[in-house]
């Protein structure tokens, strides 16, 4: 429905006119800049699962779950993923999926924040104000919650196998789940490395922004720098609910519709959005089948 109504309030010869303007130089820095973002993400992932996992395999498997959001609704590819490294690991399906859910708690913090940093300079977006504050304080709940469960694991742990004394479908399947849970939240009690998991995916926004901004020059010529941020933030809080495949839709909706505010013509904008959801399929696609032929599974693989 989103594409529908962005391709009809386009106009085609201009949204043609700006696709073409994006040159070789911006698809080689663009996928220069998605893979220095990869890496150090799987770095700090690597660093979350705080337990002895390979970086080639957090680096593998990450591509792999963006592989999978990419062809399948609702996220999938975050669960994906967890079974691909739990599994190969040998640390836990749900070991790996509590870190994951502690590295989109902590990009829905950075997006919330950066928008309320750029929402000053956006003329026009107060009304945006509220939306980042409340995900800032949910988010930032979130956390306060995750740090509760994981000092008082033993609580929750009593908890469970109370609830296991009176189901035995409870006590067998549910119960050893927790405890892999839990035990995926121990980076939270060690300061250091969950500031080095911190200070890492602060480095993912710095890059993923320098990306926004260097294809914003095509569009828009002599763009401020607080353009690629305010773009990032806004289309992660756009996309941050799990909805189709590759958020097709949502993902264009979101990049025109904050585009809008900066004053920048739909066309263009569309043009803007389709070439950075077009480079992340390729970067992603790219080396997730590479994982694929260097581990010498098989495509089909990724989708049992």
């Amino acid at each position: 429905v989103a594409l529908v109504i962005l391709f009809r309030i386009s106009n085609w010869s201009d949204l043609s006119a700006s696709l073409v303007k994006f040159q070789p130089w911006t698809y080689a820095a663009i996928f220069g800049l998605t893979t220095v973002w990869l890496l150090i993400r799987a770095l700090m992932w690597k660093l979350l699962i705080n337990r002895p996992v390979k970086f080639s395999l957090a680096f593998w498997g990450l591509n792999v779950g963006y592989l999978l959001n990419n062809v399948l609704p609702l996220r999938a590819g975050e669960v994906g993923k967890s079974i691909l490294v739990g599994q190969r690991s040998g640390v836990g399906i749900f070991h790996v999926l509590s870190t994951v859910v502690i590295e989109r708690a902590f990009d829905l913090l950075f997006a919330a924040g950066m928008m309320m940093l750029t929402l000053p300079l956006a003329l026009g977006m107060e009304s945006a104000r509220p939306i980042a504050i409340a995900t800032l304080a949910v988010v930032t709940l979130g956390f306060v919650l995750l740090f509760v469960l994981s000092r008082n694991q033993g609580w929750v742990k009593r908890q469970a196998e109370r609830l296991g004394a009176r189901w035995n479908f409870f006590q067998r399947y549910v119960v050893p789940q927790v405890e892999a849970l839990l035990g995926g939240l121990s980076v939270l009690q060690r300061p250091w490395r969950f500031l080095a998991c911190f200070i890492l995916i602060g480095l993912t926004w710095v890059v993923a922004v320098v990306q926004y901004y260097l294809a914003l020059q095509v569009i828009a010529p002599g763009a401020p720098f607080w353009w690629g941020a305010f773009v990032d933030a806004g289309l992660a809080m756009g996309v941050a609910v799990p909805s189709a495949p590759a958020a097709l839709g949502v993902w264009e909706a979101s990049i025109v519709g904050v585009l809008a505010i900066l004053k920048v013509d739909t066309s263009s904008a569309l043009a803007y959005a389709i070439f950075m959801h077009f480079m992340q399929f390729v970067v992603t696609i790219f080396y997730s089948l590479a994982g694929v032929l260097v581990s010498g599974s098989k495509v089909g693989d990724l989708f049992v």
